[in-house]
C-alpha cells in the first residue's frame, strides 16, 4: 500500500494534510502563514496534528530550515489503540529551509515546488527500553500503515 519506509509515509499523510490547509493556494507566505497557525493552535487536519514550530540549521548547512513538529491525530491513536497498538508518542518534524536563505537562483516560485524541498525527521521515542518494540520505526510504520489501511487511506 505505502513504499516501504516510514518517512515516505509520513511525508506522504503530511503533505496531504498540507494540501488540505492551503487549499488552491500556491503562494509560499501563505503557505508559511498557514503552517505557523496551523502550529500555533495545533490544528488537526487529516490524519495529523500540527504541534509546534520553530527555525535552525540541519547538518553543517547554512541554510535555515522552519521545522514543523507533526504527530498522529487523535482519531488515528484512539484506531490504534482499539487495536492493541500505540501511535501515541509517534511525532516528526517536516523541514523546509527558509526562504530567504535559499539561493537566489534556487529559489521556488510556488508552493509546490517549495515543499518539494522538504524534508522529515523522524522523532524516536526512545524510553530508555531497548526492549520495547514501540519505540522502533519498524513498529511504527507497520501500526500506522494498519490504521491507515483501515481508514481506507
Amino acid at each position: 500500500m505505502f513504499e516501504n519506509s516510514l518517512e515516505n509515509l509520513l511525508r506522504k499523510i503530511t503533505l496531504q494534510a498540507i494540501a488540505k490547509l492551503i487549499g488552491s493556494d500556491e503562494g509560499i507566505g501563505n503557505l508559511i502563514f498557514a503552517l505557523t497557525w496551523a502550529s500555533a493552535s495545533r490544528q488537526i487536519v487529516g490524519c495529523v496534528q500540527f504541534e509546534e514550530d520553530w527555525q535552525c540549521k540541519i547538518d553543517e548547512s547554512d541554510t535555515w530550515y522552519a521545522h514543523f513538529r507533526v504527530k498522529v491525530a487523535p482519531s488515528l491513536c484512539a484506531i490504534a489503540c482499539s487495536n492493541g497498538a500505540a501511535l501515541n508518542e509517534a511525532s516528526w518534524d517536516f523541514a523546509i529551509p527558509n526562504v530567504n536563505t535559499i539561493e537566489v537562483g534556487a529559489i521556488p516560485t510556488n508552493a509546490i515546488d517549495y515543499l518539494a524541498m522538504g524534508r522529515v525527521i523522524v522523532q524516536t521515542a526512545d524510553d530508555g527500553d531497548e526492549d520495547d518494540e514501540r519505540d522502533s520505526k519498524d513498529y511504527t510504520f507497520k501500526c500506522l500503515s494498519n490504521v491507515l489501511g483501515v481508514m481506507g487511506r
